[in-house]
């Protein structure tokens, strides 16, 4: 069906993703409460794309 499911563990992947040099990131939208308790959800050098379905995963990553 195209949706995107919530993972588990955002505060480690999002401290993972930073120390990697990561500087975007694409999340189920059910995730924005577990970016909203994690210290690093405020975080500058990340931004984090919130998301329902595939389609919208392509148009971030396929962005001009």
């Amino acid at each position: 069906t195209g949706e995107i499911n919530p993972i588990g563990g955002v505060h480690e992947k999002l401290k993972a993703a930073i120390q990697c040099g990561y500087n975007e990131i694409i999340l189920s939208e059910e995730n924005r409460k577990d970016v909203e308790y994690s210290i690093y959800g405020d975080d500058e050098r990340i931004k984090i794309h919130f998301v329902k379905t595939f389609n919208q995963v392509i148009d971030i990553v396929f962005k001009d």
